[in-house]
């Protein structure tokens, strides 16, 4: 037996036919729309056989070529012939003439029609041999063809991915090699890129299809209906993480396009790593011009945004806090601000401790909390935001430290709008319980100490005289303050968060070495 290698063969009974003139002739069947059926019947074998059973040395979609020597007799034994050939896959029978059969049974050309099982002949003294050679003739021709037009795409492929935005450019040469669509998603199923925008319907099922194929883990492709079309879902790898998924569609699966989609799959990974690579290095970029500013060096911003290749902050800018674990946080928060983490949009930025804050041009217009809210919770963050406003390049340090401050009060995925004048004040009975929190906990008499202190201005000896204690135990209760704290209390940036938070509770200094919780005057 011979047999086409991996692969669909691309040879039908019309192009065999058509390759040995005289050497093949089709019974037609009386149905002409069954007759044009068999003609485009594809063949990805030749074999022949004599035996009565030959269905143990088939494999399926075979030219079977027999004299008939052993074809029953009996209407019954000759359909149970054809039912074993068509069970086993069998593409088509022909009956070679002469030796044992002057023409063709009209039993058999019946059990071939209830079956739907093509039927062909071959005159009296053509030899099988030359039926045979010309199918691998064609078959090879085909296999040449096919792998001139793979090595055509894949070079289409590579210099695509050469391209200034290599993204579509990739998945259109991808859609056309495939006679499909190629549509790459971000983690949550959303269409970044489209070779075709899929309908509504479609991207409703393509969403559903990325959520379960996240918690498969990153090497895991999926294939699944999608409406007419046969889709397969792919992971895309950036430095051993999913970055995206390509969805490939097409009306029926194929084999040989597997080689071009891992291709395409390589070639996105590649453009994925050199993306994440390229906006590390423009947001340490950024993150140097926002410390330069935030320092007050703001002469030397200009000349090292220059030198970084990188825009200049102007004059004024709008100042957006957030806090959350950096730094994931800063991408999704430039995100969910609408600057898609490109050059597109000018932004300067860098995290904190806590979380991040970012410079935005003034004149890019005010973010809508609930549009920035609505981001993080489809992003999934934890983070809050606070949308400042515009102030100058020297006012940027204050208004972020108290924009820090105002996100401290918010929930997790909440997004708000602060001003300085607005009439309701940024701190809260929420927060300052929450500021204070860790000196509650760091033990009796720290609160007491640290209220004295921040009142007496950092001063030893006059926190030491109004609480009565030794000035060494003034210092060992501040360094057990800051250790609780995580903050220098030298520092004016914390002291004053410290002692507004003292103010909103009302916390008055205690000799007797017990916080006081009740509510009074705040202290003077």
């Amino acid at each position: 037996m011979t047999r086409v290698g991996e692969g669909p063969a691309t040879t039908t009974i019309a192009q065999l036919i058509g390759a040995v003139p005289g050497a093949l002739d089709p019974v037609m069947p009386a149905d002409p729309e069954l007759a044009a059926a068999a003609a485009q019947t594809v063949l990805r074998a030749v074999h022949i056989s004599e035996l009565v059973d030959p269905t143990a040395y088939l494999d399926g979609g075979e030219l079977l070529l027999t004299t008939g020597m052993a074809l029953p007799a009996s209407p019954s034994g000759c359909r149970a012939y054809v039912r074993r050939l068509t069970g086993h896959g069998v593409a088509a029978l022909a009956l070679g003439l002469g030796p044992v059969h002057a023409a063709v049974p009209p039993v058999l050309v019946r059990a071939c029609e209830r079956q739907g099982l093509p039927l062909l002949t071959v005159p009296a003294a053509e030899p099988f041999q030359r039926i045979t050679r010309q199918f691998w003739s064609l078959v090879g021709g085909a296999a040449e063809r096919e792998l001139q037009e793979a090595l055509h795409y894949q070079h289409r492929l590579v210099t695509a991915a050469a391209a200034p935005e290599p993204v579509p450019e990739i998945l259109a040469q991808l859609a056309t090699a495939i006679d499909g669509q190629a549509v790459l998603t971000d983690l949550r199923g959303r269409p970044l890129w489209a070779s075709h925008p899929p309908g509504p319907e479609d991207l409703a099922d393509l969403a559903e299809a990325v959520h379960r194929l996240r918690h498969a883990g990153p090497h895991t492709a999926a294939s699944f209906p999608l409406r007419e079309h046969h889709a397969v879902l792919h992971p895309v790898l950036c430095d051993g993480d999913v970055a995206s998924y390509l969805a490939v569609l097409s009306d029926r699966p194929s084999g040989d396009a597997r080689g071009l989609v891992m291709m395409t799959l390589t070639l996105l990974g590649l453009e994925a790593t050199h993306r994440r690579a390229w906006l590390t290095g423009r947001h340490t970029a950024r993150a140097a011009i926002a410390h330069l500013v935030d320092d007050g060096h703001l002469a030397a911003a200009p000349s090292l945004a220059e030198r970084l290749g990188v825009d200049a902050p102007p004059a004024r800018v709008r100042v957006v806090a957030a806090r959350g674990p950096a730094p994931a946080t800063l991408d999704v928060v430039v995100q969910a601000l609408g600057l898609g983490g490109t050059d597109s949009s000018r932004w300067w930025g860098t995290t904190t401790e806590t979380g991040v804050w970012l410079m935005l041009p003034a004149r890019a217009g005010e973010p809508r909390p609930d549009a920035v809210a609505a981001a993080l919770a489809d992003a999934g963050s934890p983070a809050c935001v606070v949308l400042g406003p515009v102030v100058s390049l020297a006012e940027v340090h204050t208004t972020r430290v108290m924009l820090d401050t105002r996100a401290r009060s918010l929930a997790p995925g909440q997004a708000q709008t602060w001003r300085p004048h607005d009439p309701v004040p940024f701190v809260t009975r929420e927060w300052a319980e929450e500021t204070l929190a860790p000196l509650v906990r760091a033990g009796e008499g720290i609160l007491t100490t640290v209220t004295a202190y921040v009142r007496n201005r950092g001063s030893w000896q006059r926190t030491a005289a109004e609480l009565g204690l030794h000035r060494n135990s003034v210092r060992a209760h501040i360094a057990r303050a800051e250790h609780a704290l995580g903050a220098d209390l030298s520092d004016p940036d914390h002291t004053a968060r410290i002692w507004l938070a003292l103010r909103e509770t009302a916390v008055t200094p205690d000799p007797v070495r017990r916080p006081v919780t009740e509510r009074g005057d705040a202290p003077t």
